[in-house]
């Protein structure tokens, strides 16, 4: 939360971390981190995503 995120966490079925930010300047800000403290080769990666704000809904 020192940076920003809302919350934080660690896949439970891999070697992935996750942080929730309400805003894209934060999201920047926590990816950052992430990259440079965290990735230890050319295989890992850090992404920013938009969750999808519309919820549950018939697609097909």
């Amino acid at each position: 939360s020192e940076i920003g995120a809302l919350a934080s966490g660690i896949s439970g079925s891999g070697p992935t971390l996750f942080a929730l930010c309400d805003k894209p300047e934060t999201a920047q800000r926590v990816a950052d981190w992430l990259s440079k403290h965290y990735l230890q080769n050319q295989e890992g990666f850090v992404h920013i995503c938009r969750l999808d704000t519309a919820g549950a809904r018939v697609v097909g």
